[in-house]
């Protein structure tokens, strides 16, 4: 297979940034939620809970870390999403709609 050269400046600019940021998402989803489910499972996070909802019992601990862990997911992917809108759409130049 060949290779594939970017026909322009601004081609491997942009195909650069795409993946640096598909390698931060990715790195984010990984850490992101085995990160808040440690927090919340070591009870780093105790003083936060005593502050608002409770600080949860030891039989429910790993219920709420989970819980944790997937709100932390969801914040990833919707910030991902929401970055993916916020680009600009790259049209070929001899292109227009």
């Amino acid at each position: 297979m060949g290779k594939v050269v970017p026909k322009t400046k601004s081609d491997a600019q942009t195909t650069a940034g795409t993946l640096w940021k598909l390698a931060a998402y990715t790195l984010a989803m990984m850490c992101v939620p085995i990160g808040l489910f440690l927090l919340v499972a070591e009870k780093y996070l105790d003083p936060l809970f005593a502050a608002t909802i409770g600080v949860p019992s030891p039989d429910k601990r790993s219920i709420v870390a989970g819980i944790f862990a997937v709100i932390g997911v969801n914040v990833v992917v919707i910030a991902f999403v929401t970055s993916a809108f916020r680009e600009e759409d790259a049209k070929p130049a001899g292109k227009e709609d």
